[in-house]
């Protein structure tokens, strides 16, 4: 790891937002004025409007229906069997609720709630400005309310402020509704019995007439008589219900799809089989598997972008909904996820990082974030974990653990550091007794004198909140404004460390697979301990240590290939020199850096001369890396020979030559 320390400072750390807080922006009346704005700025406020009134509560349900069943007649031709009204009862389906966390541990609770989708904005209120957070003005704590929709019935938790604020009629949750699940000769999903089809006909008209009620739909420009949701002719919904009542023609696209294409500033593109196009320019590159969110009302859903960056829902809104990037991320074949999170207390992973792009209509939105957005480093973080994983299935390495908690922080006063604990898929009890006493001091502090036991609620949501990777993006400014990199060498500088960081996950998780997880933590939990007990030994100083240091073997194999690694993949694939940090130009290697400013003689990347060498003697990527779950040179280079006995003798010559290397 490139620094690992153990020495944690308290941040004074303002909350922004809420993992699974997402934003919406409900389509007003013709009068209503939202802002959407340049998707390329910092993070911002969200600001509200006015309370909307709701179309989907069961008194606005109601209205609408009895409004039907008063002008039926009128009905005729608008859909298959009104008389389907009759039967309709109008009762709740859902609850309109929101939470106050009193403290963290609250707060904790209800954001690790997988069942919850929580938004840290109410529901029916028009968003005068779109953003990445809101804090209830009423609120006096540092908290702020949580809202969301739950089913009737739903058990709130126990000792933390919670309201109903409204009951809901969703149609899709309705005793009425059918699943759709036949495709119909027009290509669309409706439901396999007459009955179902007619029933859920009618529930959209109702939601449909609701909507009209409520000022909730657009009216023509041209036609006074005509109210839409479709306000922009390049919408291509796959369906239109039409529905002609008190004089007024309403049409609703029932069935949209929001789709696009997201890319990001860049300097390279890299396909799916590794193979790169590199250049000396920003140019848009895709924003590959990242979570695109969609949320109007108390509707709401995801997808991923592939790896050309395209995106299609397969949901559909009745109106048209907000986009947000969430920072968590995907491969392909959905092998591996992670989750980009802010941080506070140092590397406490606390909600999932988030950039909203405002509401769109088009049925093909696209969009390119850029160096001036706050979500830049957080999009060129998540195309580097992407890539990391095409590299390896190229180069016959392991990946990294299925998902990776990653907390992403930035260092306003200077360089950050970067590491690679795998505090969620390794168990390490000396870090965690040590991580529980720093708990213990830190709680104690801000909650004047309290003490905690090692088992209590509070540590134990701290532990699992650590990160398995701990990247500084913010890195990227401080070598421009401070080393005058060029903005391509700051950038590439960063990645390199990320993949530095990943080839330390891989390492983990190559010994899992071969040798199980109690060999896998072991091994880990010794390189941990190691380095996070150099750290505090030298106050925050090397985490390293130096040659003949207790296990310094272990730290100088791992620390030697993760830079080797980095080293390696960022020539081969960037044609950058992540020891110079700049171009490279196709003739050095590790050994080659002796200057004063670029030294590879020191401990531990002394060893990235070892590696090389033994690639350059035809040991391949794969079988060195399964050769490292020896935590001391004569393992590794016996592991190795096993797997090349006809160069045993060139093996044991260049990895005890560099065993014995005195610094």
């Amino acid at each position: 790891m490139k620094k690992l320390i153990y020495i944690f400072v308290l941040v004074v750390f303002t909350l922004t937002s809420c993992e699974n807080n997402e934003l919406d922006n409900n389509l007003q009346d013709s009068n209503t004025s939202i802002v959407v704005d340049n998707i390329n700025r910092p993070t911002q406020p969200i600001i509200l409007g006015n309370q909307l009134n709701n179309p989907f509560s069961v008194e606005n349900m109601q209205i609408a229906l009895d409004s039907l069943l008063a002008n039926k007649e009128s009905l005729n031709g608008s859909m298959r069997a009104p008389s389907v009204f009759n039967e309709f009862e109008i009762s709740a389906t859902d609850l309109y609720i929101r939470y106050l966390p009193k403290d963290s541990v609250e707060y904790s609770t209800l954001m690790n709630d997988t069942t919850l989708t929580l938004f840290d904005f109410p529901l029916d209120y028009e968003l005068k400005q779109v953003g990445e957070y809101y804090k209830d003005p009423t609120v006096t704590g540092e908290y702020t309310w949580l809202y969301t929709r739950v089913p009737v019935g739903y058990t709130p938790y126990s000792g933390i402020e919670y309201e109903v604020l409204e009951e809901l009629f969703i149609l899709e949750h309705s005793p009425y509704y059918s699943v759709e699940t036949e495709t119909g000769e027009d290509g669309i999903m409706k439901a396999k019995s007459v009955t179902g089809q007619n029933n859920n006909e009618a529930l959209r008209v109702l939601q449909t007439v609701s909507l009209y009620l409520t000022g909730n739909l657009k009216q023509d420009s041209k036609d006074k008589n005509t109210y839409t949701n479709n306000v922009s002719v390049m919408q291509k919904a796959k369906k239109y219900l039409t529905v002609k009542i008190f004089g007024k023609t309403i049409t609703l696209a029932t069935l949209y799809f929001p789709s696009g294409t997201l890319k990001v500033k860049g300097y390279h593109t890299m396909n799916e089989k590794g193979v790169t196009s590199l250049s000396s320019t920003l140019v848009d590159v895709p924003l590959k598997g990242i979570k695109v969110h969609f949320l109007t009302w108390f509707y709401w859903g995801h997808v991923y972008t592939n790896e050309n960056g395209y995106y299609q829902s397969d949901k559909s809104y009745p109106l048209n909904p907000i986009h947000t990037i969430y920072f968590t991320g995907k491969t392909k074949n959905q092998q591996n996820s992670w989750d980009l999170d802010r941080v506070w207390l140092w590397g406490s992973c606390l909600w999932v990082q988030k950039h909203c792009l405002g509401v769109q209509s088009k049925d093909e939105y696209n969009a390119t974030i850029d160096v001036t957005s706050d979500a830049w480093d957080a999009c060129v973080t998540n195309n580097a974990i992407y890539e990391y994983m095409t590299i390896c299935d190229k180069e016959g390495l392991v990946r990294p653990p299925a998902h990776l908690q990653v907390a992403l922080r930035e260092n306003p006063s200077g360089l950050g550091s970067s590491s690679a604990p795998l505090f969620q898929n390794h168990t390490n009890t000396y870090t965690a007794l040590f991580l529980g006493g720093f708990f213990n001091y830190v709680y104690s502090y801000t909650t004047e004198g309290s003490s905690l036991v090692p088992t209590s609620l509070p540590m134990t949501m701290f532990l699992n909140s650590l990160p398995d990777i701990l990247l500084a993006g913010g890195n990227m400014n401080h070598f421009m404004n401070t080393y005058y990199f060029s903005r391509q060498e700051a950038l590439y500088t960063y990645n390199s460390t990320i993949w530095h960081e990943l080839t330390h996950a891989s390492n983990f998780q190559r010994v899992k697979n071969d040798k199980g997880y109690g060999s896998a933590t072991a091994f880990w939990s010794s390189l941990v301990e190691t380095e996070g007990g150099n750290s505090i030994v030298s106050l925050g100083g090397s985490s390293y240590g130096k040659k003949g240091d207790t296990n310094w073997q272990q730290v100088g194999l791992c620390e030697g290939w993760a830079n080797y690694r980095e080293w390696s993949q960022m020539k081969d694939f960037l044609k950058f020199d992540a020891i110079l940090m700049s171009t490279y130009y196709g003739t050095s290697r590790p050994k080659d850096y002796n200057g004063s400013t670029y030294n590879t003689k020191s401990f531990p990347i002394y060893y990235t001369r070892m590696f090389d060498e033994l690639v350059l003697l035809g040991c391949s990527y794969g079988n060195i890396e399964k050769s490292m779950y020896s935590k001391t040179f004569s393992g590794f280079r016996d592991n190795l020979k096993a797997i090349y006995p006809t160069k045993s003798d060139s093996i044991t010559a260049k990895v005890n030559r560099y065993e014995a290397y005195n610094f």
